[in-house]
């Protein structure tokens, strides 16, 4: 559609033209000021974007392109589908695929500057699966809760120490880190001994979550929960963007899908580069990554909040360069200068890896748990 074009159906047909879904004129390139009015009309919830993720990276700060994916609050999901396919069942209400696979497409969710903020507490109680590894730091040690991995503290001081809520100052056990130190865990499972071993795992479906607060930012990328080398799997803290959250799995064939900002060895969850809202120092953060085999999507919340999801395309893992299965926290174990506290002093409260995809819910019920938890002990001191 031309500006002319344009601008008569905004002129002929007015409100008429809202939709549900709607398609970006010229692969996203015609972006001025009078396809932004024929957008606002359409008023659509999503958007399907006919080109390769770099186009729409390259020209997501054109007027028109900007509006769809930080200003309008009618927007839910846009779709980067390359030269792939995508198919939405109708009516389609913003559950990808209805279950089934999900195709080769990337799914962008729109900017959203407060995006960090805290995911509302659900309204009924969900219950959470136990974590296959869940990090322990009561009484002054580290341990797995669940009993399937040995945790090995390197540095940093296991102690309790006060948390600050919403004005409320709480206690809690942590993992407390100085910045400049060679501080970090690492994580050993009973049962998860070879890479392949790891590679079935993560691809049978997987959850990582991390809850900590950074004294600083890191101005570097960094390991949260790690173990990767050109493939592998990490939730990552990124240098991109002032401190960029991705969580990223090694694939084989990751280039049309991947929104890692690296090789194209990772399909990735990342918020888009530039635009996205970043960790801030000195807040907490609870951290959520996750694969779904039966979507076969990547997912990556912060406090609750959906920031990211992707597909992971039709690769198989891609193994890094040493021992995928050794886990890193605060550290990546296949590369060395990734280990946080060299960058920046933390806390860290919880740490968990699931051999389940949690559900939105489920993620939003674990986020309130975590807060909870620190309240809880508040009130019996």
């Amino acid at each position: 559609v031309s500006d002319i074009g344009a601008s008569r159906l905004t002129n002929l047909y007015g409100k008429t033209l809202k939709s549900d879904i709607m398609q970006v004129t010229h692969h996203g390139l015609n972006s001025g000021s009078t396809i932004k009015a024929l957008y606002q009309k359409i008023d659509a919830k999503y958007i399907l974007y006919p080109a390769p993720l770099n186009w729409y990276e390259g020209n997501i700060s054109a007027e028109a392109n900007a509006y769809l994916a930080s200003v309008s609050a009618t927007v839910k999901q846009i779709f980067v589908s390359g030269a792939q396919t995508v198919t939405l069942y109708l009516p389609y209400d913003g559950a990808l695929f209805n279950g089934e696979k999900a195709p080769n497409v990337t799914v962008k969710p729109p900017v959203n500057k407060d995006v960090y903020e805290e995911v509302a507490r659900p309204q009924a109680t969900v219950s959470v699966p136990n974590a296959y590894f869940d990090l322990d730091l009561s009484n002054g040690t580290a341990k797995d809760a669940s009993g399937n991995a040995t945790v090995t503290v390197v540095g940093g001081s296991i102690e309790e120490t006060t948390v600050n809520y919403n004005g409320d100052a709480m206690s809690a056990d942590a993992f407390v880190v100085n910045k400049g130190t060679n501080s970090y865990m690492t994580v050993n499972f009973k049962d998860i001994t070879t890479d392949a071993q790891w590679a079935n795992f993560v691809m049978t479906s997987t959850t990582f979550e991390i809850f900590l607060k950074l004294d600083n930012k890191p101005g570097a990328t960094v390991g949260l929960i790690t173990s990767c080398n050109s493939g592998g799997t990490t939730l990552y803290l990124r240098k991109q963007a002032g401190g960029q959250i991705n969580f990223q799995v090694g694939s084989t064939n990751a280039n049309e899908f991947s929104d890692s900002v690296g090789t194209g060895n990772y399909s990735a969850a990342a918020p888009m580069k530039g635009d996205a809202p970043v960790i801030s120092a000195d807040s907490l953060l609870h951290i959520v990554g996750i694969y779904d085999h039966q979507t076969n999507m990547l997912r990556l919340f912060i406090n609750g909040v959906l920031i990211s999801e992707c597909t992971y395309g039709d690769g198989s893992f891609r193994q890094g360069q040493g021992n995928d299965y050794v886990i890193g926290i605060g550290y990546n174990p296949q590369y060395n200068g990734e280990c946080m506290s060299s960058y920046a002093g933390y806390e860290l409260y919880e740490a968990r890896i699931y051999d389940y995809a949690l559900s939105s819910e489920q993620v939003a019920q674990q986020y309130w748990n975590t807060i909870d938890s620190l309240l809880k002990e508040v009130g019996n001191e």
